[in-house]
């Protein structure tokens, strides 16, 4: 079996900072919108097995608002260019009611380096969003138990790599590395 899909991802962005400075405190509210894409594959090799590929295009959303810089508002322009993303995927269904997977995701995450606050009247005070960036990969590893032909348990662990070089982290810029371990379920009422 095989299926292929793509789909075009509408996205919004809304943005609200406040960066204080010796001489001002600057606020801002950018809104806009942005597009990126995702192309994806699933095949089914074996009755029990499924590899899944799927490609995020880059895409940007056009953030416009206003700052005062002063005692004067000005045009913000910030352009956020969000990265491209590899993702592959390998479950496996040894029972009926049970499904293990495991996956792996690259992101292009130094492009973040290319977004810029600009500001119209004022060209000092244009920011880059994260000056030092890196690419980074992300693993998983996921469970699905079936209890009742309605309901089903799922658990997963995760850990990812921080997209910030050390250097650009700031007070309003944070990274880590992290491990996130997540719990659910679900319940088909067959509709």
């Amino acid at each position: 079996d095989l299926a292929i899909g793509v789909e075009l991802n509408p996205l919004l962005g809304d943005l609200k900072n406040h960066v204080p400075t010796p001489e001002q405190s600057l606020r801002w509210r950018l809104r806009g919108p942005g597009v990126q894409a995702t192309l994806g594959v699933l095949y089914r090799f074996h009755p029990q097995w499924r590899l899944g590929l799927s490609y995020k295009t880059p895409g940007t959303i056009y953030l416009r608002g206003s700052v005062g810089v002063g005692g004067k508002r000005e045009d913000l322009h910030f352009d956020f260019d969000v990265p491209q993303q590899v993702i592959l995927a390998l479950s496996w269904q040894p029972h009926t009611d049970l499904t293990l997977m495991a996956f792996g995701r690259w992101t292009d995450s130094s492009t973040l380096e290319h977004s810029t606050f600009r500001f119209q009247d004022t060209p000092a005070l244009d920011t880059p969003f994260a000056p030092e960036t890196r690419d980074v990969f992300r693993w998983g590893v996921g469970a699905e138990y079936r209890v009742h032909p309605q309901v089903t348990l799922r658990i997963g662990l995760a850990r990812g790599q921080n997209v910030l070089e050390p250097r650009s982290v700031t007070p309003l810029l944070s990274d880590y590395n992290d491990l996130v371990v997540g719990a659910g379920g679900g319940v088909d009422f067959g509709a």
